[in-house]
């Protein structure tokens, strides 16, 4: 059985940046993915330095997102089909991720 997993973005709407991701979808409809950036952030120790800096300054204008639920199969396409929409018509969002295929830290 083919898990329900969904898309994610972790918005810096004062900086105008984004990270793109994916994780397991629960019954409750949450991305446990989504507070793990969360909690790395609070606690000082997220691994994206730049994410890091903006939580420090700006945690009031976090937001995070459940973009589009999917299977764990298209996941990964997902993802890029967000990272490349950014990245090819937006020009006012940048993204923190820094490969347009997203890895896990």
């Amino acid at each position: 059985q083919d898990q329900a997993q969904a898309t994610y973005a972790v918005k810096c709407n004062a900086t105008h940046r984004v990270y793109i991701g994916s994780g397991i979808l629960s019954k409750s409809g949450k991305v446990n993915r989504l507070a793990y950036h969360r909690t790395l952030l609070s606690k000082n120790k997220h691994p994206i330095a730049l994410m890091q800096q903006d939580w420090d300054q700006f945690a009031d204008s976090f937001e995070f997102l459940i973009l589009k639920q999917c299977t764990a199969k298209d996941s990964r396409q997902e993802e890029q089909i967000q990272i490349i929409k950014i990245k090819s018509f937006s020009q006012k969002w940048k993204l923190y991720n820094k490969k347009a295929a997203c890895t896990k830290f």
